[in-house]
């Protein structure tokens, strides 16, 4: 069976990052102090859905071998505090971005900037974590070692309906 080129994944639900781990403390029956890091359970459970994911879509797939480049969009649904603003500078966007003889003019591709900047999701998770929970959640499966990640890009971003919140993965071998 040929590999892909490409390799495709979609996770439904609210994006989540990866969480700090815990420390916890306890006493040996000798006496001594130990402490534990544990990966906080909800963590866990995050990146069992995310290898769950490539499982179903890539049963028997054996892991890449060589360099890999991952593109990961992390996509919110719009909170209803800021849905308004954001929903008008979407629309703008696409207005502006549609055509027309001054679509390409430096003013309207600094404003199409300025209303990306204002719709930008700027809350956690950050966009670190969320790349590390899809990293430690395919290393064994989709790779060997997250360390093959050569090139990589999360993107957070605003959603409306009919798209489903949730995390969109792209995973491409380097050649």
């Amino acid at each position: 069976m040929k590999s892909p080129e490409v390799f495709l994944l979609f996770i439904p639900g609210p994006p989540q990052g990866k969480a700090r781990p815990t420390v916890g403390r306890f006493k040996t029956k000798a006496g001594r102090e130990v402490a534990t890091l544990r990966t906080p359970t909800k963590t866990v459970n995050y990146e069992a859905r995310i290898s769950m994911a490539w499982e179903v879509a890539y049963p028997n797939q054996p892991p890449i071998e060589g360099p890999v480049s991952l593109d990961v969009w992390a996509l919110f649904p719009l909170p209803d505090s800021r849905a308004g603003k954001i929903r008008t500078n979407i629309r703008a966007i696409e207005k502006l971005t549609k055509g027309g003889e001054h679509a390409g003019s430096e003013s309207v591709k600094g404003r199409i900037r300025s209303m990306q900047l204002a719709s930008a999701k700027t809350s956690r998770p950050d966009w670190d974590n969320v790349g590390k929970a899809v990293c430690d959640a395919l290393n064994g499966i989709a790779w060997g070692d997250d360390a093959q990640v050569v090139d990589g890009r999360v993107r957070k971003k605003y959603i409306e309906a009919p798209e489903i919140p949730g995390l969109r993965i792209v995973i491409r071998p380097v050649a």
